[in-house]
């Protein structure tokens, strides 16, 4: 437990909001506080669990902060249901969170004789509760004007109130600057008193020598991050356009695999195999045709348009991009293919590698069950891939004459992504995270 960090994540979160702007992105103070927890949640279940709420808080912040780019400045009502709608989600995974970590610090200040500032956690909990209520209802209520716009419909029409919204922001961002600030300073005097040098001291000493020889506890932590980045990584399968370009490339979802298992190489946790060759070879397969594909439809698209598909040598252009995009679909197949295999098999290495500390179980039937689940998870998987680089090709290809295939090609991505993720945590699940329980026990 490292004071600096709970200081400076104070710092990100006082701040006030305007609409969904928050000028000090609170998904920083969230990775701070994640930070400050890191060592404690191998050790204490109460860190974990105020640790894993920052984290969801970390991924809605950081989905708040990226809806700004679907809210132009005069979208007022876009704004209102943004604001109101990030509100409710924050409160209802944001009080959870403040409890969890000042229950967490109370009982970390008892152990080390530090009463008088583990009475006051409660206390500062509490107020920190009703601070974050105001600051985001404060922060919504500019966005209310939008109630006051003319529907078209109704023939009662109220005085449009959209006009005092800058002003509004003004008034409400003081009010809410000066709670924030009168909370900062009393939360940041909290944490210097709670978290001494003994305090740091002790949470030092107990992590070094409760998990300094516990290997399989460290692996299992950090391979159990890496399942949760891949899982969210899949969400970049889906394929998001802008006008005729594909602005996220299938590419970026296998680049982060990639880089994941180039992490369990150098961290020891898997060998070299052909399997990781054959993953880095289709990943630059799927950059390079990409690539091409992309270039191709700047050719096309910079000089023609679709409804000029029947002129002269048109359509030899545009079978370029479909030409690309065939290829680019077969790569994308491959690299799910090994993605998995790489997965499945570092998983049952895991699960072998650690039998021991599955004394008393069934160990053969766990792993003969982990076979059969992994084998129906990749077919699944599989088949899906294929389905979306034929779906694809199929959209591409057919986009001059039908459009009903982009629509279905979307469909068709987000099954996938769903049982992409589901085989993900099955083996996040049946390996990593028992793993990390066994090792617990062992301590």
């Amino acid at each position: 437990m490292k004071r600096i960090y709970l200081i400076i994540s104070a710092i990100f979160l006082f701040n006030p909001v305007l609409s969904n702007l928050d000028v000090l992105p609170d998904f920083i103070g969230y990775f701070l506080i994640m930070l400050a927890l890191s060592q404690a949640t191998y050790t204490n279940e109460n860190a974990q669990d105020a640790y894993n709420s920052a984290r969801k808080l970390l991924i809605i912040s950081i989905a708040k902060t990226f809806s700004l780019l679907l809210v132009s400045s005069t979208d007022v009502t876009m704004s209102l249901l943004l604001s109101f709608s990030f509100m409710i989600i924050e409160l209802i995974f944001g009080i959870p969170f403040i409890l969890k970590l000042f229950n967490y610090l109370s009982k970390l200040a008892l152990s080390c004789d530090n009463g008088k500032e583990a009475e006051n956690c409660t206390k500062i909990s509490y107020f920190t509760i009703a601070v974050t209520i105001a600051r985001l209802v404060i922060a919504m209520l500019p966005d209310l004007t939008a109630l006051t716009l003319n529907n078209g419909v109704d023939t009662d029409v109220l005085p449009v109130l959209t006009g005092f919204r800058p002003m509004l922001f003004i008034v409400t961002g003081t009010f809410s600057f000066i709670v924030c600030a009168i909370w900062l300073v009393i939360v940041e005097i909290h944490f210097c008193k709670l978290i001494n040098k003994e305090v740091e001291e002790k949470c030092k000493s107990d992590f070094i020598n409760q998990v300094k020889d516990n290997k399989p506890l460290f692996e299992a932590k950090n391979c159990i991050a890496l399942m949760i980045i891949f899982a969210i990584a899949s969400a970049f399968v889906f394929d998001f356009r802008y006008l005729d370009y594909s602005i996220i490339p299938d590419a970026l979802m296998t680049l982060a695999f990639v880089c994941g298992f180039a992490f369990m190489l150098i961290k020891g946790y898997q060998k070299l195999s052909f399997l990781h060759i054959g993953l880095a070879l289709s990943f630059v397969g799927q950059a390079i045709f990409f690539a091409l594909e992309t270039k191709a439809t700047y050719d096309f698209y910079s000089a023609y348009s679709l409804a000029q598909i029947g002129e002269k040598g048109v359509l030899s252009l545009y079978n370029k991009i479909s030409l690309w995009s065939g290829i680019s679909s077969i790569f994308f197949v491959l690299s799910i293919a090994f993605i998995m295999l790489t997965l499945i098999v570092s998983g049952k290495n895991a699960l072998i590698k650690n039998r021991e500390l599955f004394d008393g179980c069934d160990f053969s039937y766990q792993l003969e069950e982990y076979k059969k689940k992994s084998k129906i998870n990749f077919l699944i998987v599989c088949i899906l891939s294929l389905a979306c680089g034929v779906v694809h090709f199929i959209m591409i290809y057919n986009k001059p004459y039908n459009q009903d295939f982009i629509m279905i090609n979307d469909i068709v991505r987000v099954i996938f992504i769903v049982f992409l993720i589901k085989s993900i945590l099955y083996i996040h699940d049946e390996i990593y995270k028992r793993i990390y329980s066994y090792s617990l026990v062992k301590i």
